[in-house]
């Protein structure tokens, strides 16, 4: 009788939840459909089915990355990735429960920035199911929250870590104490870090609470996505340095850049965008991780679709005051120009994007108010540039693919003297890359499309051309 009782009781709040949602309809804050559930999470069952979705073994057993390379896998029985193998994380190892697929970060930014603070009961009951796979692993005297500093704290009123950490902790049963770690150096405000930046920002910044005691207790440390472990990294440091046996780190989500399927969303994913009712946003194109390098695609699977950017990374071309064109940027950088007085727009496009309060028209091309003497500069040896001057195009294969499915190749393997050089790198495929190997082109049957040179302003406004191509409104202004 009270299995049946219980029955009834489920499929009155089910009956009550549908009611709701037909009496107060709302879409969903994830794709935009009309929800068809009432509950603290604004999301329709089918986006809650794709959040539900764990990663899959293997896993790196210190960092928990999947690993799709069979030959790392060797037959070991703690299979490491090429990352951990060549370096020491301070924790003891990291788990995380799902991937950073672009509907996974739209959730953590409405934590983060919306205010959405249900969802860290419902990301604390996702990361409960990962430690119940394994309790022995996550086994913890102590659940500890990645703290915010005071200022970005104070401003957005929370920390996202706590809001998942302390439901988290009541699940498992075990003393939530966020007092035991602070941060003592505040985050730079741009939300985009290279991974050099992410290390460099967190070296230092984390430090145990004076007259905390830490001393041989078993932590576990809480945060809500996982990039390149920095954070969890230097948080680890602080713990093991004030005397903490061991160091667990558990996030919501894992970064994942070039995994099948897995796509690492921007950070600066626009909440300020309106879309059309009933279509889903449009997921940004994954940003290269370093970290990520040595991963390669199965063979026979087949490439990701290439995404187009959404609207606030349209590219909108630059002018100097003397009509002169200088560079190319987001939509998003060109409308801060323009709202700070610095820039005005010469030609628009037909999209608008909208505020609480207003309505703007989207920039094509911008002109600076005042002359900027631009002068004569050499491009910084990044991968960027270097997919830049060879225009995302294999420089073996020949093939013209996005970003993401593009890596550098050394000429001239680097084990024989090759240097990181202009003249050294170039564009290449994983096929390619992985068929060359730690050879020449010569001895592995290759042949380049063109002989790697640096980057001259002449390939600069070249590469503003064919960007002018796309928009009819950039071409009286780039071919004179």
């Amino acid at each position: 009788m009270a299995w049946l009782g219980g029955s009834l009781r489920s499929q009155l709040r089910g009956a009550r939840e549908v009611l709701a949602s037909v009496l107060f309809p709302a879409p969903c804050r994830l794709c935009g459909q009309s929800l068809d559930t009432a509950c603290a999470v604004p999301f329709c069952r089918a986006c809650l089915v794709s959040l539900r979705q764990r990663l899959a073994e293997p896993l790196c057993h210190r960092c928990g990355r999947p690993i799709i390379s069979g030959a790392v896998l060797g037959g070991a029985t703690q299979p490491m990735c090429h990352f951990c193998r060549g370096y020491a994380y301070a924790f003891d190892l990291a788990r995380s429960f799902g991937a950073y697929t672009p509907g996974m970060a739209r959730a953590i930014l409405l934590l983060k920035y919306a205010s959405v603070t249900p969802l860290g009961d419902w990301f604390a009951a996702r990361l409960a199911e990962t430690v119940a796979s394994d309790p022995g692993m996550f086994r913890a005297d102590v659940l500890v929250p990645v703290p915010l500093d005071r200022g970005r704290k104070r401003e957005r009123g929370y920390n996202q870590a706590e809001l998942v950490a302390k439901p988290l902790a009541r699940l498992l049963r075990i003393p939530f104490k966020s007092f035991l770690l602070v941060r003592t150096r505040p985050r730079p405000n741009q939300l985009r870090l290279t991974r050099r930046e992410r290390w460099e920002t967190v070296r230092g910044a984390y430090a145990t609470e004076r007259g905390a005691k830490v001393d041989k207790l078993r932590v576990l440390l809480v945060d809500d996505v996982f990039t390149t472990g920095a954070t969890l990294d230097a948080c680890s440091k602080a713990l093991k340095g004030a005397g903490a046996a061991r160091v667990v780190g558990l996030t919501v989500a894992r970064a994942l850049p070039f995994l099948p399927g897995v796509v690492a969303a921007s950070q600066d994913w626009d909440l300020g965008v309106m879309k059309p009712p009933g279509q889903a946003a449009l997921p940004s194109r994954p940003k290269h991780s370093p970290d990520a390098r040595s991963d390669v695609r199965p063979p026979g699977s087949a490439p990701s679709p290439h995404r187009r950017p959404t609207v606030m990374q349209e590219p909108v071309l630059v002018l100097n005051a003397t009509f002169e064109p200088i560079n190319v940027t987001a939509v998003r950088r060109a409308m801060v120009l323009m709202l700070k007085g610095v820039a005005q727009a010469e030609e628009i496009s037909h999209t608008l994007v909208h505020s609480a309060s207003r309505s703007l028209q989207v920039p094509s091309v911008i002109r600076l108010l005042a002359y900027r003497h631009i002068p004569q500069q050499t491009r910084a040896l990044s991968r960027k540039n270097i997919l830049l001057r060879d225009r995302n195009t294999c420089q073996f294969c020949k093939r013209t693919l996005p970003a993401s499915e593009l890596t550098l190749d050394h000429v001239v393997p680097r084990s024989r003297g090759g240097r990181s050089s202009w003249e050294n790198l170039v564009a290449c495929c994983y096929q390619c890359n992985n068929r060359k190997g730690d050879r020449t082109p010569e001895e592995a049957g290759l042949a380049l499309a063109r002989r790697p040179r640096p980057f001259t302003l002449h390939t600069s406004r070249q590469l503003m051309r064919l960007i002018g191509n796309k928009d009819e409104k950039w071409r009286k202004y780039l071919f004179y």
